[in-house]
């Protein structure tokens, strides 16, 4: 299920994605995930399983939950692309995942509280 509809105070600062997601107890908890380890610039397009987008991009923001931006192409132009998060990005546990076409975790962002 896509995180954005279980998360709210959902913002980018620079590269990494926060929001404040639901536990199971129905509590909310601060999450983030450093999207520059998972999301790649090939080309002017982003690209899920890539590395450090944000190197070679401008205008980076988000707008509801899709990453925008203006992206260096190989010949140096920059053309505007965009990636739809939720489509990866789930809350799971009151922790911003990861998740591949399968809905299993295969990374993780981080739970700034100590306790459930």
């Amino acid at each position: 299920m896509s995180f954005d509809l279980s998360c709210r105070n959902i913002r980018l600062d620079g590269s990494t994605l926060y929001a404040a997601c639901r536990r199971v107890n129905g509590s909310y908890v601060t999450s983030s995930l450093e999207l520059d380890t998972i999301i790649g610039n090939i080309n002017g397009v982003l690209k899920w399983g890539h590395k450090n987008f944000s190197l070679s991009a401008k205008n980076v923001r988000l707008e509801d939950h899709v990453l925008k931006a203006d992206l260096r192409t190989l010949s140096g132009s920059y053309i505007a692309g965009e990636l739809q998060l939720g489509s990866n990005i789930s809350n799971i546990g009151g922790m911003l995942k990861i998740v591949n076409v399968n809905n299993h975790p295969i990374a993780q962002g981080s739970d700034s509280s100590d306790s459930d």
